[in-house]
């Protein structure tokens, strides 16, 4: 829990919840004082937890010092601008390249932090860690799992018109607004996954390479085009 919470990153939330439960059920009043200092976390929903188990185990009611989440800066009208009509190469270890053309104008928050990350090389060397016939691919965890993404906040869904057709690209999500950096790409069109996650990009060449990722096949790098 502690080697979590020390990375200031409110996307580790699902785990740290279930830690958090598992001391709720097991520890005692001694055991709550070491989750003092997650009232004040980066999470609100990490900090309220911890309250509530600090005021059950302790008798005496403590509250969250962390209620909302601080405002995250947008990337600017240069960032966003600088995006337009590009374009982005994945190239899958031993398998090929997948060429991707970035929806910048429907999703331009999504678009602009995939980009950021590209850019700082977080995609490198990561995998596609769930592979599901007929449904999707994903990948981008550290971890090689569905709990553990690349980004510091959740990003925000930006669901508009695009459908999830086959080739396009969506940002994983568990809820709503908890995007954490893993991305996936539809195998066959999936209607049911419209206006629920965000579409941000499709694939215009490499489909063929996609069809035959397997788990553990490896990102070697993502790089983004720009026009200018």
């Amino acid at each position: 829990l502690n080697r979590l919470s020390n990375l200031n990153r409110a996307t580790t939330r699902d785990p740290r919840i279930a830690l958090l439960d598992r001391i709720n059920e097991g520890g005692d009043a001694s055991a709550a004082e070491y989750l003092r200092p997650l009232l004040s976390d980066v999470d609100p929903a990490v900090a309220k937890l911890a309250a509530t188990i600090i005021s059950a185990k302790s008798g005496a009611k403590v509250d969250a010092k962390t209620t909302e989440y601080a405002i995250i800066p947008v990337p600017s009208a240069t960032t966003i601008a600088a995006l337009q009509g590009a374009t982005a190469t994945v190239v899958m270890k031993g398998l090929g390249t997948i060429n991707l053309e970035l929806y910048a104008d429907d999703a331009p928050l999504t678009v602009a932090k995939f980009a950021e990350l590209a850019d700082k090389g977080s995609f490198n060397g990561l995998t596609f860690h769930r592979i599901v016939s007929n449904f999707v691919i994903q990948g981008g965890s550290p971890g090689a799992d569905e709990y553990d993404g690349i980004t510091r906040d959740f990003m925000r869904d930006e669901v508009g018109i695009r459908s999830h057709l086959r080739g396009t690209l969506g940002v994983s999500t568990r809820g709503h607004d908890t995007g954490d950096g893993q991305i996936f790409i539809n195998l066959v069109d999936n209607f049911r996954l419209d206006h629920q996650y965000t579409v941000f990009a499709r694939v215009t060449s490499g489909m063929d390479i996609v069809d035959r990722v397997q788990e553990g096949d490896v990102m070697e790098s993502v790089k983004i085009i720009r026009k200018k």
